[in-house]
């Protein structure tokens, strides 16, 4: 059950909040906050797109449509025009690439309202773009300005980054969770699931890691290491229920799979105390937290039998 999959499917294995989940959600969070910045009036706006779907999907997400709609309401996307067949997928990809290298300088050394509207139209590239526009976006080295962006000190741009980066990586791939770990991104992600930060910021980072660990062993030891195990089962006992959802899902995801190192992985977890809280949560009257906590419970049992038991 290694394949990633969408936020809709019951299938226990976490995998990484796709493209349509973490991705659109930090659109509509960025174009939001870019239009409360305009007006002086701070991101609250954006939090309303911060929550769990209506149909019960689990995790961060809304419509795309919705997304596209609050970002650029007058024009479509950047790069979404163009022919079918090889010559429109080089127009949209070529259209993706300049305007990712002025969102690129954006992130830089823009303005805060600058950098949120960089943001918001890089999300929705990553969100909703084609493979190619995707790639294009990566390779424009966005990554290390997002990276660094996670330690802004205005509280918004932060959870934008952190919605940027879950975005990038659960829709990029493996290439794309390699550069956002090579940009330092790990650490600062977290640094803002231990700090006393807001709790949408706390929900991105922790489905940014959730992204940054599916299927991919050396992040997953890498996020370990840096001790973000012990914060994400706090966040299972003290979070709302979207951040559980992320919380619970990122543990499964650091659980890893069937591979080398998987039985010391389960093992730290564990002995961190994620098992009881995952429990507990089995009982929630929230749909996509039970079925998190149910397979983060799953992985954390595969070929264990001491966690079999403790479940």
């Amino acid at each position: 059950s290694a394949a990633k999959v969408e936020p809709s499917s019951a299938e226990p294995r976490q995998g990484p909040t796709p493209a349509a989940h973490a991705g659109p959600a930090a659109a509509a969070s960025a174009a939001a906050a870019s239009e409360a910045d305009a007006g002086g009036s701070g991101n609250t706006a954006g939090k309303r797109f911060v929550s769990a779907t209506a149909d019960g999907s689990d995790g961060i997400s809304f419509s795309a449509g919705a997304a596209t709609k609050a970002a650029t309401p007058e024009r479509p996307l950047v790069g979404s025009g163009g022919g079918t067949g090889t010559q429109g997928r080089e127009q949209r990809g070529s259209g993706i690439a300049a305007a990712a290298a002025g969102w690129v300088e954006m992130l830089r050394s823009g303005r805060p309202f600058e950098r949120r509207t960089a943001m918001r139209e890089l999300t929705i590239a990553v969100a909703e773009g084609r493979p190619e526009e995707r790639r294009a976006v990566l390779k424009s080295g966005v990554a290390i300005p997002l990276a660094k962006l996670l330690e802004d000190e205005e509280e918004s741009l932060r959870e934008l980054a952190a919605i940027g980066v879950g975005a990038l990586a659960g829709a990029g791939g493996a290439e794309a969770q390699a550069a956002i770990a090579k940009a330092g991104a790990i650490p600062a992600l977290v640094k803002l699931v231990q700090a006393e930060a807001e709790v949408l910021t706390q929900r991105a980072a922790a489905a940014a890691l959730r992204n940054l660990a599916a299927g991919h062993s050396r992040n997953q030891a890498v996020i370990a290491q840096a001790g973000a195990v012990a914060p994400l089962v706090r966040l299972l006992k003290d979070g709302d229920a979207g951040t559980q959802t992320e919380a619970a899902a990122a543990l499964g995801n650091l659980a890893g799979e069937a591979s080398r190192g998987q039985y010391e992985k389960q093992v730290t977890i564990a002995r961190a105390g994620a098992i009881a809280p995952l429990v507990r949560l089995l009982h929630s009257d929230d749909g996509p937290v039970r079925r998190a906590a149910a397979g983060a419970l799953r992985m954390l049992a595969t070929d264990n039998a001491d966690n079999q038991v403790a479940i």
